[in-house]
C-alpha cells in the first residue's frame, strides 16, 4: 500500500511541477492590456474585472488546438476555453464576464493571433455584394456611462415607492435561460434587491405578484438600451452608377472563419 501511495504522491507532484513549469513559460510570452467595454463597472470590486481592464497573453500556436477541439466546438465552449488560456490576470473567471465583454475579448485574441485585417461581404446600398478587409483595430466600443455601487449594480425605480437594484447578466446566465420561463427567469436573475430586500423569496413573490407587464416592460427595454455593447458598425465604399465612389455605414458580421485566414 505505501508504493501505491509513494507512486500517487509521486504523479501528483511531477503533474504540480509540469502545471507550474507551463505557468512559468507562458507568463514570459508577451502580453497587452486590453479595455473592457463596460470599464468594469459591471462586476462588484471583488472580480478583477471590475478595474476595467485585464491583461491577455497573445496567442500561440498551442492555442489553435483549442480553436479546433471537437468536444469543445460541439459543447459551444470553445470561445470560453480560448479566454480562459489567454487571459492571465489573476482571479479572471470567463463565466462571470456580460456578453460585450466578452466578444470584445474574442476580438482582441484573434488581432493578436492572426492580425487586424478581416475579410467580409456586406451589401451595398445599390443591393450589390462587396467584398472589403476590415481593420478590427478600428473598433471602439460606445462609452459606457452608467455608475454603479461596489457590488456592480444599478439603481432603477420602478415606480414612487418601488426602487431595485440590477445587474448586468452575466453572458453564461444570460445564454442559458430556460426557454419556459423566459421573462421571469430573466427577471430574477437580474433584480437584486427591491427596496434593499435583498431576499430571493420576497423578490420572486414582487415578480409574481406585484409587477405589471408595463412596468417589467419598462425595466427590460431600460436594460437592453443602456446595456454595455460593441459597434460594429464600418465605413465601406462602393460604386455608383455614375462611377462614383461613395461611403456608406454597415455592420458586418463575425462567421465561424473569424480565427482563420
Amino acid at each position: 500500500m505505501s508504493n501505491v501511495s509513494t507512486r500517487v504522491s509521486n504523479n501528483n507532484l511531477i503533474e504540480l511541477a509540469k502545471q507550474n513549469y507551463e505557468k512559468t513559460q507562458t507568463s514570459k510570452i508577451p502580453g497587452v492590456i486590453v479595455h473592457l467595454p463596460s470599464g468594469g463597472k459591471v462586476y462588484p470590486k471583488s472580480n478583477p474585472c471590475s478595474e476595467g481592464i485585464v491583461e491577455m497573453r497573445h496567442m500561440t500556436a498551442y492555442d489553435e488546438d483549442i480553436l479546433t477541439n471537437g468536444s469543445y466546438i460541439k459543447e459551444g465552449i470553445v470561445f470560453d476555453k480560448l479566454i480562459t488560456s489567454l487571459v492571465i490576470t489573476p482571479g479572471f473567471n470567463v463565466d462571470t464576464l456580460i456578453e460585450a465583454d466578452k466578444e470584445w475579448l474574442i476580438i482582441s485574441s484573434r488581432i493578436s493571433g492572426y492580425g487586424a485585417d478581416y475579410p467580409v461581404t456586406v451589401k451595398a446600398p445599390n443591393g450589390k455584394s462587396i467584398s472589403e478587409t476590415v481593420n478590427l483595430n478600428k473598433l471602439t466600443p460606445p462609452a459606457f456611462e452608467l455608475e454603479s455601487d461596489e457590488n456592480g449594480e444599478f439603481d432603477y425605480k420602478i415606480d414612487d415607492t418601488h426602487t431595485i437594484k440590477y445587474r448586468y447578466l452575466p453572458a453564461s446566465v444570460l445564454n442559458n435561460i430556460p426557454t419556459d420561463s423566459t421573462i421571469s427567469y430573466f427577471l430574477t436573475q437580474s433584480i437584486r434587491s427591491i427596496n434593499e430586500n435583498r431576499n430571493p423569496d420576497f423578490i420572486q413573490n414582487f415578480i409574481r405578484l406585484q409587477l405589471t407587464p408595463i412596468e417589467s416592460r419598462k425595466f427590460r427595454t431600460h436594460i437592453r438600451q443602456t446595456q454595455p455593447t460593441l459597434n460594429l458598425t464600418y465605413e465601406f465604399f462602393y460604386e455608383t452608377t455614375e462611377g462614383d465612389m461613395e461611403a456608406f455605414q454597415s455592420t458586418f458580421p463575425i462567421g465561424s472563419d473569424f480565427f482563420w485566414i
